[in-house]
């Protein structure tokens, strides 16, 4: 069994004891040292094995049986999930595999909360330190907004949005979809939350619906600005769907709403305080040029050989820097290769343990 962003161990610990020969728990994060030392104290060491790290470089010599993974946005799949589902099958950790969750299904609703949607806007209170905020306006009414939304804001028990397989590659718009909702009471429309359903195994399923779970998960509000008045049995028509960015993840979400009280429209795009620089900076026809960060970051991995002690590198910067010392270049050393080198077997100069 192979846990993915295992956190404190929990479910490593879990498969262990339900009979698992072997258990792999990788993070990328130093709170795997901590969920170590807890599998020590409760006698798993010789069960489970934590490794720091991410795929494909974390990937355990013998491929699982069971992969689990349940670090998921309110969106289900954004960027980052995609393409750690999508490394999986590049460490063939997909084929044969079974995942659990195993599927999911996404849900949509209309919500009637003019609090929820007074919480996320500064310009709520248009004199707030005596400052105008208005302008803010427009980048929260295009962002995708983590919240708990209370169960009483649904205008809606709910619709099917899409379903996905874990199991099967996910094309960027997976998560995507069209549907009609009737409003069952007339209301105040803010926003749609969206929410998801995990299928664990056959018959075994796990809902962060609003009011289901009180945990980290939350729900995805999408606002609804300015809010549609809709009465009993209006009819929503909303289409949900991601730009692919360049490699296949999905990218900026877009939303549309279209009824008899008028049609609203979001996109993340316009969510984003670019300017013209940020936007050519991003463009396949950039010709890049270091500033003086990057430079130094260069620099300095460069230097990275696998030989080379940090103090090391840091006198040979400061043959070139004599301006700074080498306690403070050591310093920015471990800075710039921070989740940048890997951690697993490191040893001193001279190959003594640390």
């Amino acid at each position: 069994m192979l846990e993915i962003g295992a956190g404190l161990g929990t479910y490593a610990f879990f498969a262990a004891d339900a009979g698992a020969a072997k258990v792999w728990a990788i993070d990328g994060h130093p709170v795997i040292h901590v969920a170590r030392t807890i599998g020590r104290l409760n006698g798993y060491a010789d069960r489970v094995t934590f490794v720091r790290g991410w795929l494909p470089e974390a990937a355990p010599a013998d491929p699982p049986d069971v992969v689990i993974f349940e670090d998921f946005p309110p969106r289900l799949v954004d960027a980052r999930v995609w393409r750690l589902l999508r490394d999986m099958r590049r460490v063939g950790l997909a084929s044969g595999v079974r995942f659990v969750p195993a599927a999911a299904e996404l849900f949509l609703a209309p919500v009637e909360s003019a609090r929820l949607a007074g919480d996320l806007t500064l310009d709520a209170e248009p004199e707030l330190h005596g400052l105008d905020w208005s302008v803010t306006r427009e980048y929260v009414a295009h962002a995708a907004h983590r919240v708990h939304v209370p169960p009483e804001a649904l205008a809606h028990p709910g619709v099917p949005l899409a379903a996905v397989r874990f199991d099967r590659p996910l094309e960027a718009g997976a998560c995507s979809g069209e549907v009609v909702i009737r409003v069952e009471r007339t209301a105040r429309i803010n926003g749609l939350a969206q929410w998801f359903e995990l299928v664990l195994c056959e018959g075994v399923r796990v809902s962060n619906r609003p009011g289901e779970l009180p945990g980290s998960w939350g729900q995805l509000f999408l606002p609804v600005d300015p809010p549609l008045d809709v009465r009993e049995g209006c009819v929503l028509r909303v289409r949900i769907g991601a730009q692919p960015l360049p490699d296949g993840a999905p990218g900026w979400l877009a939303w549309d709403v279209t009824s008899d009280a008028g049609d609203r429209h979001g996109n993340e795009f316009q969510a984003a305080p670019l300017g013209v620089q940020d936007l050519l900076a991003a463009s396949r026809d950039a010709v890049p040029r270091l500033n003086d960060a990057g430079r130094r970051a260069a620099e300095i991995l460069g230097l990275v050989d696998g030989q080379r002690t940090i103090g090391e590198i840091a006198s040979l910067l400061a043959r070139k820097d004599a301006g700074r010392g080498r306690p403070e270049l050591e310093e920015l050393v471990v800075r710039e290769l921070r989740d940048k080198i890997s951690t697993e077997g490191i040893t001193r100069s001279g190959g003594r343990a640390p």
